[in-house]
């Protein structure tokens, strides 16, 4: 159960109301799952993935347009698939400030690990 992608949330998480403010985009292929995304809001854990198991794709993009966060995944970086249930909106991250960045977790006591290569974070008005 090693899970890892790119995340995002808010700066301050007060600002945007109980639970933990965030969305990731995460490499999940254990159980046939593949790429998925998942918001956390205080209110639930909604997550949606595109089955494509060990064949899930490398190269991970997340995008916020106002409210609404866009999770795309490609084989190659060049061609770009958005993941079902994307675009997810959070009206309770509105105009707040995000902390953006990788992260990788572990669901038991076991060891693991992950290589990231080329992470980028572009900022646009």
């Amino acid at each position: 159960n090693n899970d890892g992608g790119i995340m995002a949330r808010a700066a301050d998480p007060a600002a945007a109301g109980p639970g933990e403010d965030l969305l990731q985009l995460s490499f999940f292929p254990i159980y046939g799952v593949g790429n998925m995304w998942t918001s956390l809001d205080g209110g639930g854990r909604p997550q949606s993935g595109n089955r494509l198991g060990w064949e899930a794709h490398r190269w991970l993009q997340m995008e916020r347009r106002g409210d609404a966060f866009h999770f795309r995944t490609s084989a190659d970086g060049e061609r770009w698939t958005e993941l079902p249930g994307s675009p997810v909106l959070r009206e309770d991250l509105r105009g707040l400030p995000l902390q953006v960045g990788p992260f990788h977790a572990m669901y038991s006591d076991a060891a693991g690990w992950i290589s990231y290569d080329l992470f980028r974070i572009t900022v646009r008005d």
